[in-house]
């Protein structure tokens, strides 16, 4: 559902805050029903006894001993008691539409007299209810104050009430927000680990036990990974260094030989170059992680650079290099392997022309390389990144070793960029590289 949110952050908090609303609608509920309601119901009661009392009384007293008795009330209760001869209510006064107050009302015109009624009018800014006496002996208002017979709940409770409300949210935010901070380190630690770099050491004593059994795995985990792409950068420099000193010495053999066949020397030659040039990826993979150190660098130079070198081999490439682009963070050596990498791929399993172009745009800067080959699709191209993969047709007679564009995947997250397959039918394959303007990281 779109209204939820994809962070544990989000989504604890939502979770924890319908638990409060529901459970403080709950309380509510609860409290309105079994308490306020009844205890609203007695006081009206209370209400309406009263002035049945003040009605009888005013009907029971003489002349003489009614002004003490209204006296008394004046003073006692703080109301007013007037005949309605005397007075009548403001011409501000407006029937009382007050739930309260209209059973009030009611109350009155079905136990003492169908001419019951109340007014609320307002003196001096303080709201006075009327209430009309209907006794033996006259009639009279009843002038008091509102309060205690329809009290609104105050508006400072509300607002009182509504910041307390905000309060707790906001402190249920930020208290969700500390437990998750240690899941956020370790997502931030693998999504290093993911671009190929390092990570930190997640801290192991913070937060919850479970958050912190955790962290001692993912470190543990980290120092595993980092030990086997040690060894394995180990084991294929040895390998490919050990074996480039025999491999000239045969190559010198076969020179100086005289087989008499001059067309199988240089085959052997040959197979002997293709060697050479598999050890070559070899200690290329193996020296990446430690040449991943970044300079400010001008990437239509590093291609110009290899462009020239590539012609200087005899195959043909276009290059189109964009004038206005900015320099940015870039290990010049690797950003060679990548193009000469992508440039062979392009040669071997592509089809010419072959294009170099650079460009920018708002977010990043870019090199494409370009050919008129099938290319490839994306499902085969994510493949086709793991080390010593190749696709099925290669295996029959292109050479290789498969890890051309594993190279290239590797120097690309190491720079924090992205390489992107573009795949046009009927006109060309692109390979790009895109370098984000943002977030250069130099080392």
């Amino acid at each position: 559902m779109k209204f939820i949110p994809k962070s544990l952050l989000g989504r604890t908090a939502l979770f924890v805050i319908f638990l409060v609303i529901l459970t403080q609608l709950a309380t509510t509920f609860v409290i309105q029903s079994f308490y306020t309601q009844p205890l609203q119901e007695r006081l009206v009661n209370d209400r309406v006894n009263q002035i049945k009392t003040l009605i009888n009384s005013l009907g029971l007293l003489n002349d003489e001993q009614r002004p003490d008795f209204i006296q008394n009330i004046k003073i006692n209760e703080h109301a007013t008691i007037v005949s309605d001869k005397l007075l009548s209510p403001p011409p501000e006064a407006v029937v009382a539409k007050q739930e309260r107050l209209v059973y009030v009302e009611n109350r009155l015109k079905k136990e003492v007299s169908p001419a019951s009624k109340i007014y609320i009018a307002d003196s001096q800014t303080i709201p006075k209810i009327w209430i009309y006496l209907v006794t033996n002996h006259g009639n009279y208002w009843y002038i008091t104050e509102r309060l205690p017979y329809d009290a609104d709940f105050p508006v400072r409770w509300t607002i009182a009430l509504f910041c307390l409300v905000l309060l707790s949210l906001i402190g249920l935010f930020f208290g969700v927000r500390h437990l998750i901070q240690p899941i956020n380190r370790l997502t931030e630690a693998a999504q290093t680990i993911a671009k190929g770099h390092i990570a930190d050491i997640v801290p192991e004593n913070q937060g919850p036990e479970e958050i912190r059994t955790l962290s001692r795995i993912f470190n543990d985990m980290q120092d595993s990974l980092e030990e086997v792409e040690t060894n394995r950068a180990v084991m294929l420099a040895g390998v490919s260094h050990d074996l480039r000193t025999p491999l000239s010495r045969l190559r010198l053999a076969i020179e100086l030989s005289h087989f008499g066949d001059d067309k199988n020397t240089e085959l052997m030659i040959q197979d002997l170059e293709e060697i050479d040039s598999t050890l070559n990826q070899f200690l290329d993979y193996a020296r990446i992680q430690n040449e991943h150190w970044l300079t400010k660098s001008d990437l239509n130079y590093i291609v110009r650079k290899v462009s020239g070198y590539i012609a200087s081999t005899g195959q043909a490439v276009d290059v189109q290099l964009s004038p206005d682009i900015s320099s940015i963070m870039l290990n010049p050596k690797s950003i060679e392997r990548i193009i000469i990498n992508l440039v062979e791929n392009a040669r071997r399993y592509g089809k010419p022309p072959i294009a170099l172009r650079t460009f920018q745009d708002s977010k990043s800067v870019c090199l494409s390389v370009i050919d008129h080959g099938e290319g490839l699709t994306q499902e085969e191209a994510i493949h086709l990144l793991k080390p010593f993969t190749r696709k099925n047709h290669s295996r029959t007679g292109i050479p290789g070793t498969g890890l051309g564009l594993a190279i290239v995947d590797k120097i690309v997250r190491l720079h924090n960029a992205s390489l992107q397959f573009n795949k046009y039918p009927g006109q060309h394959f692109e390979v790009r590289v895109s370098f984000p303007l943002s977030q250069q990281r130099s080392s």
